[in-house]
């Protein structure tokens, strides 16, 4: 895992899973690795991918497709909603979905609670074209400090959207994917609030996305939770999930149903999210209720 040599050229291998290695060639090393208080942290320069962050040996994003990731995680559940105005982003150092977020007019407040200031720093220094005008927006306040404890100050039924851009359940991100957490989250979202969070690969990590779904699930209830899928080209894994539910009684259904008006309706222009995907992105193969199933 790491840099090494293959003909005289350098690449990146990730072995995120025993038995299987993911590399690419790299142009230059911007940041050699480097041990923050929390975390492995490495900044590449490559011929595909443009630059690439990489948290304890595993790809977090690239210039190339990271809006794949970054749009659908922040305009799924705020076009999911008729007028969000309050959004807490929990991880997301790197400022690409508050970028997104903050595209949102009616958008008041946005809380981004990262535990490593490093990795913000960092990416300001390296990657400003993930975060582009977010770290500046006065709207944005930014906390650097544990999200468990930091849910904990919110005033009760307060927010609008939860999202949890956090890296997977390894090393400081691992406390975020608790049982009490979520019960946390659904203590300060408002009626009609959304939770999303990423949940890992269809394929390779089954067990991660059943367990996230479990957890969640039980707190918002059946009928309030859903799957999107999504596929950025630098995670390797195939299809991707996306776990996001609401609270309270409203129609979660009609809500999403809504979505494309909205986004019309905002101007906002993007790459790859919009308005008609959003509804049909929780249409999902027959594979995926059979593992939800096998939970129960």
């Amino acid at each position: 895992m790491g840099i090494e040599k293959r003909n005289g050229k350098l690449w990146f291998s990730e072995e995120l899973y025993k038995d299987i290695s993911y590399g690419f060639e790299v142009s230059e090393i911007l940041v050699p690795e480097k041990k923050t208080k929390f975390q492995k942290l490495m900044i590449l320069k490559t011929p595909r991918f443009g630059k690439v962050l990489i948290l304890d040996g595993v790809v977090q994003l690239t210039e190339k497709d990271e809006k794949i990731y970054h749009e659908f995680m922040a305009h799924w559940p705020l076009f999911s909603q008729k007028n969000p105005k309050t959004v807490l982003i929990v991880g997301g150092g790197d400022g690409g979905v508050a970028r997104e977020v903050l595209r949102h007019k009616n958008i008041k407040k946005v809380y981004l609670v990262d535990i490593d200031s490093e990795v913000i720093e960092t990416v300001k220094k390296y990657i400003p074209t993930i975060f582009q005008n977010a770290f500046s927006d006065p709207r944005l306040e930014i906390h650097c400090e544990d999200a468990v404890r930091f849910i904990k100050k919110i005033k009760k039924a307060s927010l609008d959207a939860v999202i949890l851009d956090s890296s997977d359940p390894i090393g400081p991100a691992r406390s975020l994917f608790g049982s009490s957490f979520i019960q946390d989250v659904h203590k300060i979202l408002r009626d009609g609030g959304i939770i999303i969070r990423q949940t890992g690969s269809i394929i390779f990590q089954e067990h991660e996305f059943r367990e996230s779904y479990k957890q969640i699930e039980k707190v918002f209830s059946t009928e309030n939770t859903r799957t999107v899928l999504i596929s950025p080209a630098s995670y390797f894994g195939g299809y991707f999930s996306l776990v996001a539910a609401i609270k309270g009684r409203k129609n979660f259904q009609q809500m999403i149903n809504g979505a494309e008006k909205r986004y019309k309706k905002s101007g906002i222009k993007t790459d790859w999210y919009s308005g008609d995907l959003h509804r049909n992105l929780t249409i999902l193969p027959p594979l995926i209720n059979t593992m939800l199933r096998k939970q129960r």
